[in-house]
């Protein structure tokens, strides 16, 4: 091909902007190596100042000025000294417009010279340079032009075609395409080949065939048609898209036209809109939720069921803070075996500052659960940290910068509620421990009337057993020994005197003692609280096995409180054994194996206790024995007592098998 002179070339894209390349006078090339008939041939084109006309003798010649001029046409002798005119032609291509010149009888030769690119041809023959050479030039300079002009209208056409900001694709009737922008390729990820051929349905994803039936109604109806749809590309990644199409008429074939715009960042957009307003919404609900109820649980499940709605999530948990450790309170979407294993975070209260760095257990059992991304929030109150929000979904891969951060302020919300909570719950509990000792105080009033009417009642009953003993002893020193009512007299003195013990422990135990601690026997204290219900156990027919070690360590105690702890744990033995056969209580009393406490075992085999009833049994005003008058405050005075002497008390209990109340009190110092 020959380099030609860059004024020559139409189809640069300086050329192909320009509306119109306006030539006042036309320059032509004459190849002729014949000088008379070049000489002619010049003067007669020349002659009427209609072109400027340049002689080039030879194919080499002609080269030369092609490189260096520029022409508007070519007017070539087929026969040259270095060649013919048809090897310019074909070197030319369809750069320059050639109208061949032949000798007669060479129209063969023409024929091929216009199959290689040759714009027109003349014979040489009669008048050809007065009428019928110029005519052909001007048809000639006339049809290149007008081939120009498409050329750039389809330059223009195909520049706006391609660079549109939508993709555009041409399709036959049946959705076959047959022409597609470079923003179409780009979008679907194929090269134009590629995509000519395949058909619309193919390129987007199945959708509603309803939706298909009435954009051919409409298309059918007015000729255009807008719908949405989603585009599948070349990696199977799809994107969201707004598609219009058109029908084009054309005389020789009927088109569809489709406009398609990607919608992915309107669509990003408009979610982002419908997150923030969900967001605001969950905001002002879970406002709302968390302050209908100051009762933690109530508060834990609606915080979460508003937050998993919120983000659409599908699985999420709250941990509250407890003695350091961190403790599963409400879960949602969660497996039972996760509750099971994850029960308590692992990691260490004071550890947990950022959302960022979940524990590799808590992953590996999110793992379990085919949790994809997890998010744990800190929840943080003025007070200190009070818990962890844990959020994770099956589907998603992360959560967003927006998300974390709604989170992190719904999380200070549900730290607040959580506190709140909290200290309804402590001032829930400090109201029920003053109901508590008000209960208490008006029972110690009532205990202490009764022991009041005790002592007077014991009063007197002990003179008239003072009577009773010296008049025995008088009876034993006047009637002799073998005298058969020697035994009866000896028989009533030991019934008073065994009446008259009874008399004091019972005076002692209701008159009020100094509340001093004092080293104290605990065999000492037991024998005397049995002194006061042995009769009560004997008359319900209970067999009373006693196991007391006389020589144990002296424990620091009150004796009458300890005695109070016996009392109720025999008389709520025996109560517990009236519709038992064979009724037993055990008592028994030793050093602990590390020898520094007692513990003393009132056992009995009676029904046992629940296990229900054994984490409350201990509770103020909690009972067994409401239908027999029972107050719920014996054991509670109990532990409260064993724990006033730096001990406790705990219950071992199956049902169907008995029960053992174990006291454990410290050793006296030596």
């Amino acid at each position: 091909m020959i380099e030609l002179h860059a004024a020559l070339d139409y189809n640069s894209a300086s050329a192909l902007l320009l509306p119109e390349i306006i030539v006042n006078t036309p320059r032509i090339l004459l190849v002729e190596d014949d000088e008379n008939v070049a000489f002619v041939t010049r003067e007669t084109l020349a002659g009427n100042g209609a072109y400027l006309v340049e002689r080039a003798a030879s194919l080499a010649a002609a080269r030369q000025l092609l490189r260096t001029q520029r022409f508007d046409l070519i007017l070539m002798d087929y026969n040259l000294p270095d060649g013919t005119g048809l090897q310019l032609v074909q070197e030319l291509g369809a750069d320059v417009p050639v109208v061949m010149v032949t000798g007669r009888g060479d129209e063969r030769v023409a024929t091929e010279t216009l199959m290689a690119g040759a714009v027109d041809y003349v014979v040489k023959a009669g008048d050809y340079l007065a009428r019928e050479l110029p005519e052909k030039i001007d048809r000639a300079l006339q049809q290149w032009q007008l081939k120009r002009a498409v050329a750039r209208a389809e330059s223009r056409y195909r520049s706006i075609f391609d660079e549109a900001s939508d993709g555009i694709l041409v399709c036959d009737t049946n959705g076959v395409v047959l022409e597609a922008n470079q923003h179409a390729c780009r979008w679907l990820q194929l090269e134009r080949p590629a995509l000519v051929g395949r058909r619309m349905q193919d390129l987007e994803q199945p959708g509603n065939p309803l939706l298909r039936t009435e954009v051919a109604g409409r298309l059918e109806r007015t000729g255009e048609a807008v719908y949405e749809a989603v585009f599948t590309r070349a990696d199977g990644t799809c994107f969201p898209v707004e598609v219009s199409v058109q029908r084009v008429v054309h005389p020789e074939q009927s088109l569809l036209q489709y406009f398609v715009r990607d919608t992915t960042q309107r669509k990003q957009a408009e979610e982002q809109q419908l997150a923030r307003q969900r967001e605001v919404s969950a905001l002002s609900q879970l406002t709302a939720a968390i302050n209908r109820s100051l009762e933690l649980p109530e508060v834990l499940e609606a915080a979460l069921d508003e937050l998993l709605g919120a983000l659409q999530v599908d699985c999420g948990a709250i941990y509250i803070e407890a003695d350091q450790a961190l403790h599963l309170s409400a879960a949602h979407g969660f497996s039972a075996e996760f509750r099971g294993s994850a029960a308590r975070y692992p990691q260490a209260a004071g550890a947990v500052t950022t959302a960022e760095a979940l524990p590799p257990q808590l992953r590996e059992w999110l793992a379990a659960e085919h949790v994809q991304a997890a998010l744990a929030a800190p929840l943080a109150a003025p007070s200190g940290l009070v818990g962890v929000l844990l959020l994770g979904d099956r589907r998603r891969k992360t959560f967003s910068a927006d998300e974390s951060n709604f989170v992190r302020v719904t999380s200070d919300r549900i730290a607040g509620a959580i506190e709140n909570a909290r200290l309804l719950q402590r001032l829930q509990a400090s109201v029920e421990a003053t109901r508590t000792a008000q209960a208490q105080l008006m029972q110690a009033a009532r205990l202490s009337a009764i022991g009041q009417m005790a002592a007077g009642v014991a009063h007197q009953i002990s003179n008239p057993l003072t009577t009773v003993i010296a008049d025995s002893q008088l009876l034993l020193r006047a009637v002799d020994p073998d005298h058969p009512a020697h035994a009866s007299a000896l028989a009533i003195q030991h019934a008073g005197w065994r009446a008259q013990r009874v008399v004091q422990r019972l005076l002692n135990y209701s008159r009020p003692g100094e509340e001093v601690m004092r080293p104290t026997r605990v065999a000492g204290t037991v024998g005397d609280a049995l002194d006061l219900v042995r009769s009560y156990l004997q008359r319900s027919g209970v067999q009373l096995d006693l196991q007391l070690d006389a020589e144990l360590t002296p424990v620091m105690a009150i004796e009458s409180q300890l005695e109070e702890i016996w009392i109720n744990l025999l008389m709520n033995a025996r109560d517990a054994l009236v519709d038992t056969q064979a009724p037993r209580v055990t008592v028994a009393a030793r050093g602990t194996p590390d020898g520094r406490a007692v513990e003393v075992e009132i056992s009995d085999n009676g029904p046992g206790i629940s296990i229900a009833d054994q984490a409350a049994i201990f509770e103020p005003f909690y009972t067994t024995k409401a239908d027999r008058g029972g107050t719920g405050l014996g054991l509670s005075v109990c532990q409260t007592i064993a724990q006033r002497h730096g001990g406790y008390i705990t219950v071992q209990s199956t049902e169907g098998a008995g029960a053992v109340f174990i006291t454990h009190l410290p050793f006296a110092p030596a």
